[in-house]
């Protein structure tokens, strides 16, 4: 399980700690605030892919913080879990090392990755893999 989410230069995220996370979260805050960020983030860390950033991991440079007095930094997403630290960095996209890694090191699918990452996902599973799924209660993670 997820326990925490480190965002570093992440969109409009700084520097943003989201501690104390459990099973299910609820994120407020008015427009523009980083609410979608934060789901991006997790897409990004688990799959290399998120909205604005294809299969090839063209577009995830716009990831990156845009805010002058910073200039440019290269963003990371950081969860910490129950089996230890995720870590990824902006430009290490589906194909990468680093993605190697955390498929490795989460053992799980990574089409089942796929569907934590943006449950619309799990239409493109074979029915088996989404019974699969849906009997461990969708928390591999």
């Amino acid at each position: 399980m997820i326990r925490q989410i480190n965002l570093t230069h992440f969109r409009n995220h700084v520097a943003t700690k989201i501690p104390g996370l459990g099973a299910i979260n609820i994120f407020i805050g008015p427009n523009g605030a980083g609410k979608s960020s934060i789901l991006d983030a997790i897409g990004y860390l688990l799959t290399g892919v998120c909205r604005g950033v294809d299969e090839g991991g063209r577009g995830a440079e716009a990831l990156n913080c845009q805010i002058e007095s910073i200039g440019k930094a290269i963003a990371s997403v950081e969860f910490l879990t129950d089996r230890g630290p995720f870590l990824r960095a902006v430009g290490q996209g589906p194909r990468s090392e680093a993605h190697r890694r955390i498929v490795k090191q989460t053992g799980i699918d990574e089409r089942i990755m796929r569907v934590l990452a943006a449950p619309i996902n799990l239409l493109d599973l074979e029915r088996r893999k989404q019974v699969e799924f849906l009997a461990d209660g969708g928390s591999l993670l």
